[in-house]
């Protein structure tokens, strides 16, 4: 299936089509909304969290770069005046619908296990690192603020503290019982036997998450969700 953009937006947020049967994909969480594959669902993946240059080329020497022909140099963010300006609550001016937040706020934003909850970015730059329950799976969810990276990772039962430390050739997460790689979750030593897996997340302006998501929690859990 080859997704591409279709011009079309929903609730603010980018409308996909799929070249092979013309649907259409809300972005956000992967629904199928017009079309013949219509009530079919993406699944989303767990992205890598962002890393410097330097530090990716080390783990993986042969990579390629993906680039658009005569646009190399191309710098800045045409968006810029959009994304200064806090009152501007998407392309088609809205208004908002949950003032828990600041509408330009941003989250992280989490749907799992039946349960959708957003974690401010301003929040997680103090911690660093939190460790939060969804039912009966505990994740660890880390922000780092010079890259701009974040990652959600599935704990194992046995791991009951983590934190993040900066290496020369990444970041690595370290527990009560091993160390992992804070890009892959993968064992960093001998000791350490099972990964962490990633858990996919989506990085949004508050406005955006809520309304896909409209009864969310707000970490830590509120209990003033609609």
């Amino acid at each position: 299936m080859t997704l591409g953009v279709s011009g079309k937006l929903r609730k603010n947020a980018l409308v996909m089509y799929d070249r092979e049967t013309g649907t259409l994909w809300y972005h956000f969480n992967g629904l199928a909304a017009e079309g013949p594959l219509k009530g079919r669902q993406l699944r989303q993946l767990a992205a890598t969290p962002g890393i410097h240059w330097q530090a990716w080329r080390t783990m993986y020497p042969n990579s390629e770069v993906l680039s658009v022909e005569g646009r190399e140099d191309a710098g800045g963010d045409r968006y810029a005046d959009y994304h200064g300006n806090p009152s501007a609550l998407g392309v088609v001016p809205m208004e908002p619908t949950d003032t828990r937040l600041p509408g330009k706020e941003m989250v992280l934003g989490i749907s799992f296990q039946g349960i959708a909850r957003a974690y401010p970015h301003a929040r997680l730059r103090e911690k660093g690192l939190v460790i939060d329950q969804f039912r009966t799976t505990r994740v660890a969810i880390r922000y780092d603020a010079r890259d701009q990276g974040t990652a959600v990772y599935r704990l194992p039962e046995n791991v009951r503290s983590l934190r993040w430390e900066r290496k020369n050739d990444g970041a690595v997460l370290v527990g009560d019982h091993g160390t992992w790689s804070a890009v892959t979750g993968k064992p960093t030593d001998s000791r350490t036997r099972n990964s962490l897996a990633l858990i996919p997340h989506t990085n949004s302006y508050w406005f955006g998450w809520v309304g896909y998501y409209p009864k969310t929690g707000v970490f830590p859990v509120d209990s003033t969700a609609p």
